[in-house]
């Protein structure tokens, strides 16, 4: 009987799930009979557990420190740089395969360094281009404001 009080039973259901049946006062509810429904505040509450902090290990103390990126001091050979700015189709005259692995990484990465810097350069000159039409439509918007205010003049602008 799962600890019910008298008159009551506990019905499970396909459609509606478990619930629990007060024949008593006919009554039907979801939660069981026996527990808590609500906080009791007659009593206070038990004191919190004390806290205890362990000191921390002196390893783990100690920053950890990420080696600076070589490519941002490294100096970029020119035939590496030249061999950015070309045309794909003379990609096969360069043979990789003579190249050892480790420089082979390490020219990766100039050129990815290379070519962010030239993603660098592509977006700044779109943004001073962007604050140019701002302040085209900026000045364009101040003469449309002004015109109107003055009085007895016909301006015939290209608006």
């Amino acid at each position: 009987r799962e600890g019910l009080p008298l008159g009551w039973e506990k019905v499970e259901s396909a459609e509606f799930g478990v619930y629990y049946v007060d024949h008593i006062n006919k009554r039907a509810q979801y939660r069981h009979p026996c527990a808590p429904s609500v906080p009791r505040y007659d009593q206070p509450p038990p004191p919190p557990l004390p806290v205890t902090y362990q000191p921390r290990p002196a390893e783990r103390i100690q920053p950890v420190l990420v080696p600076a990126n070589p490519y941002h001091t490294a100096e970029i050979p020119d035939w590496l740089q030249v061999y950015a700015r070309a045309p794909l189709k003379y990609d096969h005259i360069l043979k990789w395969e003579l190249f050892q692995l480790a420089d082979l990484d390490t020219y990766q990465g100039m050129l990815k360094l290379l070519f962010m810097k030239e993603l660098e350069h592509i977006v700044k000159s779109y943004e001073v281009y962007r604050q140019a039409l701002l302040s085209e439509v900026e000045a364009r918007t101040q003469r449309k404001q002004w015109y109107p205010q003055q009085p007895n003049k016909n301006f015939q602008g290209n608006m």
